[in-house]
């Protein structure tokens, strides 16, 4: 009897144990035959070394990058000429190590070289270095590429600029941006801090991720925060010359909610410094500080008010199902999903990793230079969206591209679609993809790159491009990103015809403008066309060579040809849109005498589609101060479950190959705080906006065409290194073109201050400036009371004070004209 019993448990036992396998076995989701899980980074990390330390931490590249839009970092040369890194293996074992220099302007090949002087320590990093053998010019940037081949058989290469950087003394201001960041994580050091630190009444908000120099010392030392530092900064680069360096500090911090509970922050600090003159003391020039709290779904984040984000910035991408019952957020780098029916908090996707709960922070995935696109989230959870940027761990590691993603709500499995391979940097991508990213119902991808529209169809990697040579400033897209709409020629002055595409249907919609009239963009309501129309002889150019449109008429247009709106108003023009979050907002202007006047604002409210209710609003803590939440108009569960999806890669095979468009219009590009501000069609325009943010414009060719601060106190240029003829010229910049040749470019430098003028000067190019209709002055310099000018009577250099000279460029509308080197 007893046996019997033995024996039937036995079977119970198996019989029970077979039923769960199988049942896992049917539930469980069988991973086809074409991809392959998510794995974690395996690619070394490289650092450059200045007097032993750290900086410039740079992670590696598979593929062959666009060295001309790579900006993370610059390393400066020093006399020696020498140049030493810091290899750290990670996972991987390296077999060779090479280098090499190319010129930035033109992309070709300065030096290369193998590198064999390497030490290993003794855990495991590798020290080496090498000297540059070219003469390599002082004031003009190269790039330096580090090349590492790995047993795997892979070459992984690393990239930073370089420049001269002898006589600057680096090791000072390495160990103030250390110091600096240490003394915030202690409220005692208030005193200190305010020394460097130009507080005002603006500047005291309680906003983390809003803070600078004009902050107050509280909340420079973060508040009633109580932070803990985690991972220490390795500090970047950013721009450095004679006058001013710039660096950036990123790190992660940690705190304790009001439960006990850990928090963690993602903290970016951006110093702008220089030596006071004469002195070894620094100072302060700008600081910049953004942090961000790391989402974490174990924390207690469901609130009356929806989900807490906690300290965000504002910029926080979500969408939604057509019910609201699905919300669908990115941050901080990963993406997150929230059904409010069954209270599932689901991380869609993320680089980083847990263990046993708790993060485990890894440089290569703190990386942030990623985002994502959410493209479609159905009823059901199912969410569709585009991961691009550079990609730190998984399939694709080290790769610059995009990757469509299906997440499957019934399976919790995000699955790659399509991995789409682009040689450009982050800053150049997200400007991009951000403008236009939609995946259609017919598994089609739209993407606009630089100047074209593309198409790719998912399910073969085909391509079309649907329409090229498109001017940037007359691109737009609706908000769903599904109609978009493009002028067919530069948006500055208008164009004589528009085009609208629903990228659904494929319907498109070309809109003519009348005789003796021209189409300006707008942008989009909802998915109707917002567009101007200006008469020919009412685009009028200001004496800085800003070109201002008088549309007489606003028409709000769909893909149908149905006019939503006719706007217009007697003896008024509209001279810019801008989008408000329920309306746009028109200003509007009067012609008199050849020029634009200010006759007030107007707007236009939209109509809107149904609101789900999900969207971001802010609260304030005390301890934390402003922070964001998700609201959800359905309300929520009343518990939260969490969840995690697997990621599953497309494995490798054919790819997507997209040829980045290239464009001869010259573009300036305006960088400030270590990050791409904008991008402008006119020289005195990026001025202005880098002089905003203490920054600098390049060219197109990656030239300095002008840096914040970069200059002495006084300079007055040699007139015998001035182009012959220059100092008998007209204000005119057709005749300075030919005098000058192809081997420069005028720049338009009207509607700059005097101040903004002092970088030319100093760099050796004088500046025409029109002081009459008949007369200019040929200045060549400048000093802390004059600015100095060439007088053709006695053949010498005559000074004229500041605020004359002020007086004068504000009388004559502040017309420059200068050049640069080509």
């Amino acid at each position: 009897m007893k046996k019997a019993i033995r024996v039937f448990l036995i079977l119970l036992v198996i019989f029970v144990a077979g039923v769960i396998m199988f049942s896992l076995q049917i539930n469980r989701r069988q991973e086809p035959e074409n991809t392959e899980e998510a794995t974690g980074p395996t690619l070394p990390v490289v650092f450059m070394e200045i007097d032993g330390t750290d900086v410039n931490e740079m992670f590696g590249v598979r593929g062959n990058l666009q060295e001309t839009s790579e900006r993370d970092s610059v390393t400066p040369l020093p006399s020696s000429k020498k140049l030493s890194f810091r290899i750290d293996p990670k996972e991987s074992e390296i077999t060779g190590v090479s280098y090499e220099i190319s010129s930035i302007a033109d992309e070709s090949l300065v030096e290369n070289g193998e590198i064999t002087d390497q030490k290993t320590g003794e855990d495991g990093s590798v020290t080496a270095s090498f000297t540059a053998n070219s003469n390599l010019r002082s004031g003009q940037e190269y790039m330096l590429c580090i090349d590492l081949k790995l047993k795997s058989g892979d070459d992984v290469r690393y990239y930073t600029r370089l420049v001269q950087g002898s006589g600057i003394d680096f090791s000072g201001y390495l160990k103030f941006v250390s110091d600096f960041g240490t003394m915030c994580l202690d409220k005692s050091n208030q005193d200190t801090l305010a020394g460097y630190l130009e507080t005002d009444d603006s500047g005291t908000s309680g906003d983390f991720t809003d803070v600078d120099i004009t902050s107050d010392t509280d909340t420079v030392t973060w508040g009633d925060l109580s932070p803990s530092m985690v991972t220490e900064a390795v500090p970047v680069i950013c721009e450095c010359n004679t006058t001013t360096v710039s660096m950036e500090a990123d790190y992660i911090i940690s705190s304790k909610d009001s439960e006990g509970e850990t928090e963690y922050y993602k903290v970016k600090d951006f110093y702008r410094m220089k030596y006071a003159d004469g002195t070894t003391n620094i100072s302060l020039l700008n600081f910049k500080r953004t942090a961000a709290l790391i989402f974490d779904s174990s924390l207690p984040v469901l609130t009356d008010s929806g989900l807490l984000l906690g300290v965000q910035d504002s910029s926080i991408s979500y969408a939604s199902s057509e019910t609201g019952n699905i919300a669908v957020f990115a941050e901080n780098g990963d993406l997150w999903s929230y059904n409010t029916e069954t209270g599932a908090l689901s991380c869609l996707f993320s680089f980083r990793e847990k263990a046993n709960g708790s993060y485990t922070f890894d440089d290569r995935t703190e990386n942030e230079q990623h985002d994502f696109a959410i493209e479609n989230v159905s009823e059901n959870g199912d969410v569709t969206f585009v991961l691009y940027g550079y990609m730190p761990s998984g399939a694709h590691e080290g790769r610059m591209g995009a990757a469509v993603f299906t997440y499957s709500a019934n399976t919790d499995i995000s699955e790659e679609r399509m991995f789409i391979p682009l040689n450009q940097s982050y800053d150049v991508l997200e400007r991009n993809i951000s403008r236009l990213s939609y995946v259609s119902s017919k598994d089609e991808l739209y993407l606009f790159l630089g100047t074209e529209l593309c198409k790719i169809n998912l399910a073969d990697g085909s391509y079309d491009v649907v329409q090229d040579t498109i001017d940037r400033s007359g691109f737009a897209s609706s908000d769903s990103q599904q109609v978009v709409a493009w002028l067919d020629s530069d948006n500055t002055g208008g164009s004589k015809t528009a085009t609208m595409l629903d990228l659904e249907s494929g319907k498109s919609l070309q809109i003519p403008a009348p005789d003796g009239e021209a189409i300006v963009s707008c942008g989009f309501v909802d998915n109707d066309y917002v567009y101007g129309l200006v008469k020919d002889e009412d685009v009028i150019t200001g004496s800085d060579g800003t070109i201002t449109c008088g549309m007489y008429r606003l028409v709000i247009e769909d893909i149908n040809g149905t006019v939503k709106k006719d706007y217009q108003k007697e003896n008024q023009y509209v001279t810019a849109v801008s989008e408000e979050h329920d309306a746009l907002a028109l200003r509007l202007s009067a012609l008199s005498d050849g020029t634009y006047r200010d006759a007030g604002t107007d707007r236009i409210v939209k109509n809107g589609q149904e609101d789900t209710g999900v969207g971001i609003s802010t609260t304030t803590d005390s301890r934390t101060g402003q922070e964001k939440v998700l609201t959800l108009g359905n309300g929520s569960a009343e518990k939260i479950t969490q969840k995690s999806a697997e990621i599953l890669y497309t494995k490798a095979g054919a790819e997507t190959i997209l040829e980045w468009p290239e464009t001869d219009q010259n573009l300036y590009s305006v960088y400030g705080f270590g990050t791409l501000q904008g991008i402008y069609s006119s020289v005195n325009r990026a001025i202005a906006a880098a002089d905003g943010v203490s920054g600098l414009v390049l060219d197109s060719a990656q030239r300095y065409v002008w840096v914040r601060g970069d200059w002495p106190s006084s300079y007055t240029i040699d007139t015998a290194t001035i182009p012959e003829g220059f100092l008998e010229l007209a204000y005119d910049s057709d005749a300075l073109g030919n005098l000058l040749g192809s081997g420069y470019t005028v720049l338009n430098l009207s509607g700059c201050t005097r101040e903004e003028l002092y970088y030319q000067l100093s760099k050796g190019y004088p500046v025409l400036a029109r002081v009459s209709d008949s007369s200019v002055y040929y200045v060549i310099g400048y000093d802390e009371y004059n600015i100095w000018i060439y007088d053709k009577t006695s053949g010498k250099a005559k000074a004229v004070a500041t605020d004359d000279a002020d007086a004068l460029f504000k009388k004559n509308s502040y017309q420059f004209l200068s050049y640069i080197a080509a």
